[in-house]
């Protein structure tokens, strides 16, 4: 019998709950709302397709995130938002409970966060389909072992998420992950390697050098916030390039437009939770998750 997954993290109690009464886009109406504005938005797409097998994709799709219309609840897909919400809502609060734990064990800041991207993670939206997560969390974890993450006493929950940028049409895929004890040391090693150099943009003869690897640098407050980027149900466009010669990066995150849009709802509908979450030195057990070291 296949070991538990990180969807089997049990019901929050109350301590740890992440409800309407802390935060309205978690609400079961938003999730309806939202999962019903991306249906349209499929439609949409599927009536220009110029593929009978992308319409007939497309059109699917819609018609599974329509399931509030038909008094039905989330089907079981990444691209619904009532789907990732129902998951965050068990997933997120067990992941506090273990910080809080092993900050009470350990001291502040032995819990961290971080971001990670690679140059190689950076396609365009008719990519997708080419493009399974296990591409990046299979080279990350392969190169998290090269920095000695095997030898770490620690842990790390790494899940993936995108950002799509429309002025150069990219998607810009990269990895949230929670780090405790140890385990900070190998992901600061990366930087080492090769494919983890600084990022670079350019616009208009305006070169914009962005890490590759972002560490917090402080002990983790207003929780459970920093712990929730691990899943998060949707994943925004930001216009980056330059204005009046200054590089600019879009403060408030906006919803994807068009095609791409529907790509990633695509891409998404295709896995599973536990194909773009990656745990390691960690696992779910009868209670809850727990360090295997």
């Amino acid at each position: 019998m296949a070991g538990k997954g990180i969807f089997d993290a049990p019901h929050p109690i109350s301590q740890y709950r992440i409800d309407s009464e802390q935060a309205q886009y978690e609400t079961e109406h938003y999730a309806d709302k939202e999962d019903r504005k991306r249906a349209k938005a499929v439609r949409r797409t599927a009536r220009k397709a110029r593929k009978s097998a992308n319409e007939n994709a497309a059109d699917r799709l819609g018609h599974l995130l329509e399931y509030a219309v038909r008094g039905e609840g989330p089907p079981n897909s990444l691209a619904s938002y009532g789907h990732v919400q129902e998951a965050r809502g068990r997933i997120i609060p067990d992941i506090w409970r273990l910080h809080d734990k092993y900050v009470a064990e350990h001291g502040p800041g032995s819990v961290r966060t971080a971001t990670v991207a690679r140059q190689s993670w950076e396609i365009s939206p008719s990519e997708l389909s080419g493009f399974p997560p296990s591409r990046v969390l299979n080279r990350l974890r392969a190169d998290l072992y090269r920095c000695g993450a095997a030898q770490a006493s620690g842990a790390a929950i790494v899940g993936i998420h995108g950002e799509y940028e429309p002025r150069t049409g990219i998607l810009r895929i990269h990895v949230h992950m929670i780090l405790f004890g140890d385990m900070v040391e190998p992901v600061r090693r990366l930087r080492d390697l090769a494919g983890y150099r600084p990022l670079v943009r350019s616009h208009y003869d305006v070169e914009k050098r962005t890490p590759a690897i972002r560490i917090s640098d402080k002990p983790l407050t207003n929780l459970p916030a920093p712990l929730s980027y691990i899943l998060q149900p949707f994943w925004p466009s930001r216009w980056e390039g330059v204005i009046d010669g200054k590089w600019k990066r879009q403060g408030q995150k906006a919803r994807i437009q068009g095609s791409a849009h529907t790509r990633v709802l695509l891409w998404l509908d295709r896995w599973e939770l536990k194909d773009i979450v990656l745990l390691m030195g960690i696992r779910m057990g009868k209670y809850g998750l727990v360090l295997t070291h």
